[in-house]
């Protein structure tokens, strides 16, 4: 989905941050979900009660790649 076609979602939320090429917004009202946008409009909607989850796979996620890149050479030998 992209954010041109849902511009009233634009309006129901503040601006909190950019990353890269991500901005974050948060839904003004109650439970304050949060929005990201990426450059070319396309978005995704956390529930705020899932922020800390979701942040925890991919945190564990990209470490554990890290972990399982820095065997691999020591496999193939």
């Amino acid at each position: 989905m992209n954010v041109k076609e849902f511009k009233d979602i634009m309006q129901l939320t503040v601006f909190v941050n950019t990353t890269g090429d991500y901005c974050v917004r948060k839904f003004k009202e109650s439970p304050h979900n949060y929005l990201i946008v990426d450059n070319y409009g396309d978005f995704l909607i956390i529930e705020a009660s899932q922020i800390d989850n979701v942040c925890s796979v991919i945190w564990n996620d990209m470490h554990s790649n890290k972990n399982k890149q820095h065997l691999l050479p020591q496999l193939i030998n």
